[in-house]
């Protein structure tokens, strides 16, 4: 598959899951809590995925941007 989708993913999910600890009120509300911690782990997969092919600092260039 091709890792500029999986930078774009990266970057959207990263939106998500610090919404969902904004949420989670600090993780004292269980489910918004586990959804946080779903995300961050999907996150991370997608971007051990796009390091694999792209490198570090145009994948770091891309978050920033997505994350704006």
């Amino acid at each position: 598959m091709n890792p500029w989708i999986f930078i774009v993913l990266f970057g959207l999910i990263e939106i998500g899951w610090a919404y969902t600890l904004k949420l989670s009120e600090m993780y004292t509300k269980p489910l918004y809590a586990g959804i946080n911690i779903i995300l961050m782990i999907v996150s991370l997969y997608f971007l051990t995925k796009t390091l694999k092919k792209i490198p570090l600092g145009t994948v770091y260039a891309i978050w920033v941007l997505l994350d704006i």
